[in-house]
């Protein structure tokens, strides 16, 4: 992982496992990004909308969301649901081991939500980081 990012973008990880939270937080900080993590949708949620004011120092680029069944679905969605309500440009990673046909093609069809399919490493997930943010797919 020997790329740098210099623009510091601030990435919010979500998941409700506090491992994957931080190694996905180690994994972004080396390749020198500012990481937040939360386990919880509430406070990604409050995270997420003061990035609406442009002003905020502490304003979130990307939000990195580990989607786990049966429930997180649910929570993508009115997370999303809320981003498009108040406008906040912010564009979306969903990480998951279950994607099905039927999910993808729903999720995209807003153009908001990028995905990566569980297994993967650092560096794929580093490179997917750099390429949303040079591309802004936002809600």
């Amino acid at each position: 992982m020997g790329y740098k990012n210099n623009c510091k973008n601030h990435v919010l990880v979500l998941n409700n496992e506090s491992y994957y939270c931080f190694a996905t937080s180690v994994a972004l900080r080396k390749a020198g990004y500012k990481t937040t993590e939360t386990l919880n949708s509430e406070e990604a949620l409050g995270w997420v909308l003061n990035a609406a004011d442009s002003g905020n120092k502490d304003s979130v680029d990307l939000v990195v969301f580990y989607l786990k069944k049966p429930y997180s679905l649910e929570d993508l969605d009115n997370l999303l649901d809320i981003l498009r309500k108040k406008n906040a440009r912010v564009p979306v990673l969903a990480i998951s081991d279950f994607f099905e046909g039927k999910l993808s093609q729903e999720l995209l069809k807003d153009n908001a939500v990028n995905f990566l399919i569980t297994p993967f490493s650092p560096d794929e997930l580093v490179s997917r980081v750099n390429h949303i943010l040079e591309n802004r797919r936002t809600v």
